[in-house]
């Protein structure tokens, strides 16, 4: 996990980063063949130019460039091994437990803290200092620093 409880998170900001080295290594493998036929596309497009070979070494040497296929999707397999926020707001908590996780299971929980609905007790006796549709200062223990507004319904 790239962030904690706690935290403000971004739109887009990375938060949870699965193990992706055996895709990296597959693609380290794909890029590595690559590099090899592209050298041999090279050299059989030159000895077929002087006809010192059949073209159709030249013509397995660029169908086996279809590989770059793979590459991309590994590529894009590894793009998504990264979890990002969808939207912006508080990070209040996670679930499950490091490293163990099931499919369409929620991994954290991001809340929108600009606009937030609670409800505060109030004794009965202090009712009456309060009228309906009124906005009153509230402070929470959570971020005193905060500028919070609250109104009464």
């Amino acid at each position: 996990m790239l962030v904690d409880v706690g935290n403000y998170v971004r739109k887009g900001q990375a938060l949870i980063q699965l193990d992706n080295s055996l895709l990296k290594l597959q693609l380290q493998a794909v890029e590595i063949q690559i590099e090899a036929l592209e050298a041999d596309v090279k050299r059989y497009t030159v000895l077929t130019n002087a006809d010192a070979i059949q073209g159709v070494q030249l013509e397995k040497a660029v169908s086996g460039l279809e590989c770059q296929v793979q590459q991309a999707t590994l590529t894009e397999q590894i793009n998504k091994t990264t979890i990002v926020a969808l939207s912006e707001g508080l990070l209040p908590q996670t679930y499950g437990s490091r490293g163990f996780c099931g499919a369409l299971t929620p991994l954290l929980q991001i809340t929108d803290i600009s606009h937030l609905k609670f409800t505060v007790n109030v004794p009965e006796h202090e009712l009456s200092q309060f009228e309906i549709n009124e906005v009153y200062p509230v402070s929470s223990d959570v971020r005193p620093e905060a500028s919070l507004q609250g109104e009464s319904l």
